[in-house]
């Protein structure tokens, strides 16, 4: 299945990023270069894919950015999310680990820009990932 944009959800997921401890693994970025306008004005955000230790410490699996318009169906765009995090070979085996959580981030502005250009992409990533990470690093 393809989960890259729907439009009946009023969701564009721009790209996913895969941490192992404060590391990005993997970036993952789907083909939404020739997209881009149409998604220029919609509001920015991203699912930050979690675990809680045993030690009670949350720690950052994997970041999805994407953009959303202002009627998005915020259900239907959590599922998306969660249904496209599950469908990639990369991040299928995160999805299945025990107390993996989702929470969604809209940011104030249309800052997330398309494409990702340069370092942007790791930048926004890496300040997610601090921002909602607890410490643990295995």
């Amino acid at each position: 299945m393809q989960y890259n944009s729907d439009l009946r959800a009023q969701l564009a997921i721009i790209g996913h990023a895969i941490f192992t401890g404060n590391a990005m693994t993997h970036y993952i970025r789907p083909g939404i270069d020739e997209l881009s306008q149409m998604f220029a004005d919609w509001r920015s955000g991203a699912a930050i894919f979690t675990r809680t230790g045993p030690e009670g410490r949350r720690q950052v699996l994997a970041i999805s950015l994407y953009r959303m318009a202002s009627n998005s169906d915020q259900d239907r765009a959590a599922k998306l999310l969660q249904a496209d995090f599950a469908d990639n070979p990369t991040t299928q085996s995160l999805s299945e680990l025990p107390g993996v959580s989702l929470s969604m981030l809209a940011f104030d502005s249309h800052a997330v820009p398309i494409p990702l250009l340069g370092k942007v992409a790791e930048t926004i990533y890496a300040q997610l990932y601090h921002q909602f990470h607890d410490g643990s690093n295995n």
